[in-house]
């Protein structure tokens, strides 16, 4: 049976920031090579950087003041009877507080730094970019598509099936994918057949995975499909569109 099929890559993702800001960096262009946590792109963080400082700086404050509180318990511990009990429970008070608030103040400069990271974005997997739609300089949102990024390493074929022929189509069936430019058809097998039939079109979409490398192939090529749903060696083979139905007679046009 043959169909019409589609190059697509095994794993595709449109690259979005998670804030919003001014792009002050954008690395790669289209074509381009990346691999797994190369930074793909860069928003202006000043204001968060801004921010890790102010809570740095309050760190630093916290530590002084607990260093003080600590230096009057010793004193008042040191006095011992010259010194009411009121008083050293009021300075062990402010040793606790002031370690408390100085736990707080570190954990609001680990959140301020993982806020800054996300300034930068990187890539979650190795690939190859497909489309780069912003410019640095540009102003973006965290909706906005800053690269569609494709794994070419292992491309699968996309082919719709209708309806009428794909109830027999199985995970594991055998195929033959003719590729332009090649004199011979490749092996490929079915890896995946949707469960529901798309009532928008009548047919049933599947994926296939050829047998060798697609190496060159670009994202996006057609190609031709014959899916093997059963063998007859002494069957003549006729593609679809020589079949002439103009009465509802099935006819060959010669």
């Amino acid at each position: 049976m043959a169909v019409n099929g589609t190059i697509r890559p095994r794993l595709s993702v449109e690259v979005q920031a998670p804030v919003a800001g001014t792009l002050t960096a954008l690395p790669f262009d289209v074509g381009d090579r990346i691999a797994t946590g190369d930074v793909l792109a860069r928003v202006d963080d000043a204001p968060q950087r801004a921010a890790v400082a102010e809570a740095v700086a309050a760190v630093s404050a916290q530590e002084a003041t607990l260093a003080q509180a600590r230096r009057d318990l010793a004193r008042y511990e040191a006095l011992g009877q010259f010194v009411t009990r009121q008083r050293r429970e009021e300075a062990r008070l402010a040793v606790d507080e002031g370690a408390q608030e100085l736990k707080r103040r570190r954990a609001a400069v680990v959140q301020a730094r993982e806020v800054q990271q996300r300034y930068e974005v990187r890539a979650p997997f190795s690939g190859i970019i497909l489309e780069r739609p912003v410019d640095p300089g540009q102003t973006i949102g965290v909706s906005t598509v800053l690269y569609r990024l494709a794994d070419l390493s292992g491309p699968e074929i996309a082919a719709q099936v209708d309806e009428s022929y794909a109830v027999p189509l199985r995970v594991g069936g055998e195929a033959l994918i003719a590729l332009p430019g090649r004199p011979q058809p490749l092996r490929a097998t079915i890896v995946h057949v949707e469960p529901r039939v798309d009532p928008a079109t009548g047919s049933r979409r599947v994926r296939l995975r050829a047998s060798q490398p697609l190496d060159g192939v670009p994202s996006g090529l057609t190609t031709s499909v014959n899916l093997i749903v059963a063998r007859d060696e002494a069957a003549i083979s006729i593609p679809r569109s020589a079949i002439l139905r103009p009465d509802s007679s099935p006819g060959v046009r010669i």
